[in-house]
């Protein structure tokens, strides 16, 4: 009944665990949305619940895949909310009736901009457009912004305040898959670079 030594123990530990390291199998860790590994015409939304069910996207449709079936690993915060179940039954002005909670102004180019707005946030691997919302005290700009993060990213977390630090703002940016920010008049010298 031969034993390892704590010293050859401890050895192979980190052997191991340096193999594991550096040469295992790497994966993404994804936050709300990707791409499929396998087919970039794929995208996957997770639903943030307690199933870690998420949704199947391609050109001919979605559907909710269960947590085994799913080739994404999501990262999870706790601020994160569950997403409702999507319904399949909806009418074709569904986006213009969600448009008309919003306060915007009387234009069909403003609400073409918000709705491509809207669909770009959930392609993932794209530039995506900044929503810079203005006008006068009480137009509901926050209103806008905190309906568009329930619909695309459900979270406890509402508007967010511009961070004193790169650390905190990374933190912010890597907790929260849509991050807006309330009342900012000014930028920082650090933060515009």
């Amino acid at each position: 009944k031969d034993t390892l030594g704590s010293e050859v123990l401890n050895e192979v530990v980190y052997t191991l665990g340096a193999k594991a390291l550096f040469d295992g199998p790497r994966k993404t860790l994804e936050l709300r949305i990707s791409k499929d590994p396998q087919d970039d015409s794929v995208y996957w939304y997770d639903l943030c619940n307690e199933n870690w069910e998420a949704i199947r996207i391609t050109r001919d449709g979605w559907n909710i895949v269960k947590s085994g079936d799913v080739p994404i690993v999501f990262r999870r915060y706790s601020s994160q909310q569950a997403q409702v179940y999507p319904s399949k039954n909806y009418t074709s002005d569904i986006m213009d009736q969600f448009l008309a909670l919003i306060n915007l102004k009387d234009s069909e180019n403003v609400r073409l901009l918000v709705k491509c707005y809207i669909v770009s946030i959930l392609v993932p691997g794209i530039a995506k457009a900044i929503l810079m919302v203005h006008g006068p005290k009480g137009a509901a700009k926050t209103a806008l912004e905190d309906l568009v993060k329930q619909l695309l990213d459900p979270s406890i977390l509402g508007n967010l305040t511009l961070p004193r630090t790169t650390e905190q703002l990374v933190q912010q940016l890597m907790h929260t898959f849509l991050t807006y920010y309330d009342n900012v008049s000014i930028l920082p010298e650090w933060l515009s670079n």
